[in-house]
């Protein structure tokens, strides 16, 4: 039993240089999501999440969306797999699934992202079918995973992210 917390951090990057005009083109997009939980045994834990982003860039539709912020908040479960390797370093490995209900600012189409002066319009849904993360020192962890986006849209799509996170009181085993 005991606390975690932690960052993780998800987006997209593309730049440019046209060889023939010299022109630069580029598009950033990043997410940081912070969350803390509580575990009710060595697997089992509920928290909340928050999430905060923007974007940048000379690419047409994007560029509307510059310095545009996203903003969300919500509530996540998360279930550590009881899966131990017996292998140097592998021994140090925990994984997990999660699931995050969040309501947000923005949301997805088939090709535009919406951002809303709402702050909480719209619904999204996040299920990691498979997390891991490492112990590196202590109670400190790296981690990274795939996340399946559901917007209210019914769009949905597959991100990467990474990040790290502290297990304040006690050692989740496995």
């Amino acid at each position: 039993m005991g606390f975690i917390g932690g960052l993780q951090t998800a987006g997209a990057g593309y730049q440019y240089k046209n060889p023939n005009t010299f022109e630069k083109i580029y598009h950033y997009n990043v997410h940081i999501d912070a969350h803390i939980g509580y575990f009710f045994n060595k697997n089992f834990g509920l928290g909340i999440t928050a999430v905060k982003g923007f974007s940048q860039s000379n690419i047409e539709p994007f560029s509307m969306y510059n310095n545009q912020k996203f903003h969300g908040i919500g509530v996540y479960g998360r279930y550590y797999i009881p899966l131990k390797i017996n292998i140097k370093v592998l021994d140090r490995m925990l994984f997990f699934l999660e699931v995050v209900y969040r309501k947000t600012n923005f949301t997805r189409t088939v090709n535009w992202v919406y951002v809303s002066g709402d702050p909480l319009k719209y619904n999204l849904t996040k299920i990691i079918p498979f997390g891991m993360q490492m112990r590196v020192w202590n109670n400190f962890f790296i981690g990274t995973s795939f996340e399946y986006l559901i917007f209210t849209e019914k769009i949905h799509y597959l991100v990467y992210r990474t990040g790290f996170e502290y297990h304040f009181k006690g050692k989740l085993k496995k």
